[in-house]
């Protein structure tokens, strides 16, 4: 099933907001009863971060970070 809507987030460098501003964009539309998604393909992180942009995007969607940014990626 596709979506009727499709938004795309990009940004010119690491750090600049993006996910941030996605989970922002994501739990406002949420709360307003629309149904979303995240899909981050690819990420990056160290064995250390407490948090992943991934399970950034998954609390804002309510799904598991795992349907975000598959965990071999």
């Amino acid at each position: 099933m596709r979506p009727d809507r499709l938004v795309v987030v990009l940004g010119t460098d690491t750090g600049v907001g993006k996910t941030w501003t996605s989970g922002a964009v994501l739990s406002r539309l949420a709360d307003r009863g629309v149904a979303v998604a995240a899909r981050k393909p690819v990420q990056s992180f160290a064995p250390c971060d407490l948090e992943t942009d991934a399970s950034v995007l998954a609390l804002a969607t309510e799904k598991a970070p795992e349907q975000v940014t598959p965990q071999h990626r």
